[in-house]
């Protein structure tokens, strides 16, 4: 709260730059000229074509790239393959989230609704156990992770992602697994942290 009221006082800058990212209607206008382009090849057309002033930068459109490719083989319409390009998510961190983000396309390319019984198949629910490595919390973060795909998803198709509310409430027990995970872990590494000063200290004393 003390960084927000900090934040809130401090004088407002002057943006000297404004980025630029192609709109749908950009790409939409692209491909009537380059009709049976894929939405990749409009993204990498669309960089090569654009002209900027020193008042403007292009912003980075990779992650939007990588998930054009990912949705090639996947028969979408252009402005559905755009709405999963700006999707909130980070596939390249996580394999996971990239076959569960194709499987909600596969289920929008056919017109097929996505329950929340689906959901709990896809992402394979409930978690196993609680978490012990950072390589299991991670795994739950990807699923909290695929979970906000959903919600932001039935905002865009709310005939496909039919049940947000009940998605909604499985991330909030997501969240709560999370939190006692973390709580146990932080305490596990105190208690190792306390043990390993009684050990020095104790190996100091034997020496005197």
């Amino acid at each position: 709260m003390t960084d927000m009221k900090y934040l809130m006082e401090e004088p407002t800058q002057m943006i000297k730059k404004a980025g630029v990212l192609p709109s749908f209607a950009q790409l939409e206008l692209l491909s009537v000229a380059l009709p049976g382009k894929s939405l990749l090849s409009l993204l990498d057309i669309f960089e090569l074509l654009i002209q900027l002033d020193r008042n403007y930068f292009m912003c980075d459109v990779e992650r939007m790239k990588i998930v054009a490719q990912e949705l090639g083989d996947i028969p979408l319409t252009l402005h559905e393959s755009y709405l999963f390009s700006i999707a909130p998510m980070n596939i390249m961190k996580s394999s996971f989230v990239s076959s569960c983000m194709k499987q909600f396309a596969w289920s929008v390319s056919f017109d097929s609704v996505v329950t929340e019984k689906k959901v709990r198949q896809i992402i394979r629910w409930p978690p196993r156990s609680q978490p012990k490595t950072l390589k299991q919390l991670q795994h739950l973060e990807y699923l909290h992770e695929t979970l906000d795909l959903y919600r932001w998803l039935s905002y865009r198709f709310p005939e496909i992602f039919i049940d947000a509310v009940k998605v909604i409430r499985l991330q909030e027990k997501l969240e709560k697994t999370i939190s006692q995970a973390v709580d146990a872990n932080l305490k596990n590494y105190h208690e190792h942290e306390s043990n390993v000063k009684r050990f020095i200290a104790n190996r100091k004393r034997k020496k005197l």
